[in-house]
């Protein structure tokens, strides 16, 4: 093993060699790592294998000594089994009751990746009324470096971490007082970004929140337009969506993905109407007036008309219907009776035209009387 201090505290044995550069100290580290007390090598007392969750932090957070010194000796990609005096790990006093006093500790570590940051001022640690007391400015180039910082972030796949420098840039932003275009400028990249982390994250509803908030500040941001729609698309806002992505499409007409993501709405729009439709035809059927039955109705009606004018006489049929047609254009109160020598066929081919008219029409003792009137349908 290879010492990482003089007095031989922390050692270290390569496992597996890494590539590229040493950890740099401004950096968030991905790791894996099982942790044992040296006498029970058997069972780890800290496993981030066992959580299946790699450990995600800055240097300044790794709180064992030993393992911080260790993981700044390491590159990506790197297996390593390290040593760790009590000196440099829990101490006399241990962390009961998974680790003894006096401990010496084996950690076997994977580094994965770790992501370069800049320094940004210690932004988190900063009040409301003193983002609104410093020059704007120096909060500007703080706030840029979040963004970058955020930037590196979702490059390496990390959209949590990302996301929250986006938000704390654009919170420290919001605070100031200046009105200037840089501001605003900035602003919507990182409501903009913002809303891609959480497209991400498929957190529809912050993406489209974040995205309205840059479309306030610019309402031609052509990436906010993008994320908003697709927001809305995963929330089943199909119509706000499309309206969305045409306007989208026609600031960056090239763009291959607003053209995908109209598709996917003109599919989305479609299978909602159907949704639509068939929830109604659903409602009208448990209710009895589903469309099916209303049109089966409708066709029983055209058979009976259809075999009532079969049952007349074809001669008969032109003079009963050249009659009330002419009676359809006499005045008022005009009336028409059919008595004697008309059959019942004849009769109900009457009342048939009447409705279809709009003439009342009655029976009385030896036929029927039909009025020129259009004060109703006709009755019996």
């Amino acid at each position: 093993m290879e010492p990482l201090i003089e007095d031989g505290g922390v050692q270290k044995e390569v496992v597996r060699r890494g590539t590229g550069q040493l950890v740099p100290e401004k950096c968030v580290v991905i790791l894996h790592y099982n942790a044992y007390v040296s006498d029970n090598e058997s069972e780890p007392f800290d496993s981030t294998w066992l959580r299946n969750q790699p450990q995600r932090c800055s240097l300044d957070e790794l709180m064992v000594p030993g393992l911080a010194m260790a993981v700044r000796s390491m590159r990506r990609g790197e297996q390593c089994r390290v040593v760790v005096s009590p000196e440099y790990g829990f101490g006399d006093m241990g962390c009961r009751p998974r680790i003894p006093p006096h401990a010496t500790l084996v950690y076997e570590i994977t580094l994965l990746n770790f992501i370069e940051t800049e320094f940004d001022g210690d932004m988190d640690s900063l009040e409301h009324e003193d983002y609104r007391q410093l020059p704007f400015e120096f909060v500007y180039e703080m706030c840029c470096r979040k963004h970058r910082n955020g930037n590196r972030f979702y490059e390496a796949d990390d959209y949590a971490s990302a996301a929250r420098c986006y938000a704390a840039a654009a919170k420290a932003l919001e605070w100031t007082q200046a009105t200037v275009a840089s501001k605003d400028e900035l602003l919507v990249k990182l409501y903009a970004n913002q809303a891609q982390c959480a497209l991400r994250m498929r957190n529809a509803k912050l993406a489209v929140a974040c995205a309205r908030r840059a479309l306030q500040r610019d309402p031609n941001c052509a990436k906010a337009l993008y994320r908003c729609a697709v927001g809305l698309r995963m929330l089943g806002e199909f119509e706000e969506a499309a309206e969305l992505q045409r306007r989208a499409y026609a600031l960056t007409p090239n763009s291959s993905h607003i053209g995908h993501e109209l598709c996917a709405l003109n599919r989305g729009l479609f299978n909602q109407k159907q949704e639509v439709t068939q929830l109604c035809r659903n409602m009208m059927r448990a209710l009895g007036t589903d469309g099916s039955a209303s049109e089966e109705r409708q066709a029983s009606r055209r058979r009976e008309r259809l075999t009532l004018e079969r049952s007349v006489e074809p001669v008969t049929r032109l003079v009963i219907r050249k009659a009330v047609e002419a009676l359809a254009a006499a005045p008022p109160g005009t009336e028409l009776p059919f008595v004697d020598g008309f059959t019942h066929e004849e009769l109900a081919y009457v009342h048939l035209l009447c409705d279809q008219l709009g003439l009342p029409c009655h029976e009385f003792e030896g036929g029927l009387k039909a009025l020129a009137s259009g004060s109703g349908a006709c009755t019996c």
